[in-house]
């Protein structure tokens, strides 16, 4: 077992670009040997000059492969919590052309591999090896995704790989309604941990030997109350984020897409476990939920804390807080030059229960008094004034923070980020990040929703040659759309006869044309292999397929 382990912990952990090399070594040795096959042993049935040129340039890549990647032999990545404290950040433009060149080079060796298997399997002995050919693909596919995510992040490509495929499963199987773990499920299991299991009772799970690093008993029992409140505060936000998840999933748009993609024809998009459709489905449940609790996290603590003072009824007076005497100066982000900037020409100076404005330029000049949270000048409307930490006071809608204080030099020319977290209202960011979120959607929706209304228009005529690379069209029977409705009109060249005219549905969203008693009679077809036309309607008529072609 622990042997099993170990090559386990080799092959996907530690070593995994050593097992990347020599796989590759193997395949280009196997290439290489294959074109030198050709010109030595089938120079009458190849170009040899071509063939001569083809196999030195690919002798050179490997060569240069080879001695790039040498150091891969002895690589030891370490362990997995090892590597997820490596901070690698490689030039964009430099690893864009690194991808393209390894995607070429992998491409290059799987075309001269399955040529390879083609020959071989000629030969009546070998003729099941032909079978091999979609496997070798998958193989070098691999080779080839695991040396580019390995070259943007230096870690076990498996780690990153893990991390995407992980939660892709783990929401597949999901949901409120349409899923194996229901919402009851999820419900009963997230309750049961925030109310069972994150409790000071999870000291005794603590093996002996490192109870000595737990904190002490306050300050656990606040970090365990916080994983708690944030586990129970999110529960209702991942059901509302699986709820819109799955109405999207039953949407026209959404079932129109997945149909255009792959060619198919669903009413409602398949659940199918370990299915292509359900990785679809997976990838939008986690990338609405991602958002979800990229919202949460963002004003997690706002909420707790409005929460918690409005459930506990705090009232917070000014009066009640000792503030620190002394200057407060203005300060703005300024979206020119994205810093946050200290304004010197606007601030109040703060004595006991006094507060003076001064604004140097517009030279104003006033005296407030501070009572509860409110600034009460002599004259004029009174300010609203809020405790935000020691060294910063939110007056009105601006933000002054302490002169000589460590705020003040924290906040001096950093960057947005920095600023609203000082400031402590990173919460604000929650409308920027729904915003892109939701302008984002509303576009795709609404280009898909333009396609699914548009696309596949037009008049279409049949094909009676039954070749669908050099088809002969039939102009006295054609299909043309007219909105929703499809018209099938077959002329009648006898003179006096009238023209014979059908009409159907369509169904846009199925992309299916049906009867008046809503019975499917014909689809649309895509084939990217079409020279001709990559998209065709296919008309059963009488068990006979009748396929017509744009125009």
């Amino acid at each position: 077992m622990d042997y099993m382990q170990k090559i386990i912990r080799t092959v996907f952990i530690t070593r995994p670009m050593t097992i990347n090399y020599i796989s590759t070594l193997v395949l280009n040795l196997s290439a290489l040997s294959f074109l030198c096959y050709l010109m030595l042993f089938e120079h009458n049935m190849i170009d040899l000059n071509w063939y001569k040129v083809l196999t030195l340039i690919y002798f050179i890549i490997v060569v240069v492969f080879v001695i790039h990647y040498r150091k891969d032999c002895t690589i030891n990545l370490g362990t997995y919590s090892e590597q997820l404290k490596v901070d690698f950040k490689p030039s964009l433009p430099f690893y864009v052309i690194k991808s393209f060149l390894i995607s070429s080079y992998y491409i290059f060796t799987n075309i001269i591999i399955v040529s390879l298997i083609e020959k071989i399997s000629t030969d009546k002995c070998c003729e099941k090896l032909h079978i091999l050919i979609p496997c070798i693909s998958i193989f070098v596919f691999v080779l080839a995704i695991t040396r580019i995510i390995f070259e943007l992040t230096k870690i076990s490509p498996f780690i990153l790989l893990g991390f995407i495929i992980i939660p892709l499963l783990m929401f597949s199987f999901v949901g409120i309604e349409k899923a194996i773990l229901g919402w009851t499920f999820l419900a009963m299991f997230l309750g049961m941990i925030a109310n069972q299991f994150l409790s000071m009772d999870l000291r005794q799970l603590v093996p002996e030997k490192f109870k000595i690093f737990i904190k002490n008993e306050e300050e656990l029992e606040e970090i365990i109350n916080k994983k708690k409140y944030t586990l129970i505060v999110f529960i209702p936000i991942l059901y509302v984020s699986l709820l819109i998840a799955e109405k999207i999933l039953d949407s026209a748009p959404y079932i129109y897409m997945i149909n255009a993609i792959h060619s198919k024809h669903f009413q409602s998009v398949p659940t199918d476990y370990f299915s292509e459709f359900l990785i679809w489905n997976a990838f939008l449940k986690l990338l609405i939920v991602l958002v979800a609790w990229a919202c949460f996290q963002t004003c997690k603590d706002w909420i707790f804390e409005t929460l918690s003072i409005k459930l506990l009824n705090v009232n917070i007076s000014l009066n009640d807080i000792s503030l620190k005497n002394g200057i407060y100066y203005l300060v703005k982000y300024k979206r020119l030059n994205h810093k946050w900037k200290i304004n010197e020409n606007h601030y109040f100076y703060l004595a006991g229960n006094v507060i003076i404005e001064r604004k140097l330029k517009r030279k104003i000049h006033k005296i407030y008094n501070i009572s509860d949270n409110l600034l009460l000048p002599e004259k004029g409307r009174s300010k609203i004034i809020k405790y935000v930490s020691n060294d910063i006071l939110k007056i009105g809608d601006d933000f002054f923070v302490l002169d000589k204080s460590d705020s003040k030099s924290e906040i001096s020319d950093s960057n947005r980020q920095v600023g609203l977290n000082i400031l402590q209202i990173n919460h604000y960011n929650i409308w920027s990040i729904l915003f892109s979120f939701i302008f984002i959607f509303s576009i795709l929706t609404m280009l898909i929703t333009c396609s699914m209304k548009n696309s596949y228009r037009g008049e279409y005529f049949y094909n009676i040659s039954g070749d669908i690379n050099k088809p002969k069209l039939d102009k006295n029977d054609q299909i043309f759309f007219c909105r929703e409705d499809i018209y099938i009109i077959k002329r009648n060249k006898l003179f006096g006869n009238h023209d014979i005219v059908s009409k159907y549905k369509y169904d846009d969203v199925t992309l299916t044309i049906k009867n008046s008693k809503g019975e499917r009679i014909g689809e649309i077809e895509t084939n990217q292999n079409n020279t001709y036309a990559q998209r065709l309607i296919v008309i059963h008529d009488n068990n006979i397929k009748k396929k017509y072609y744009p125009k």
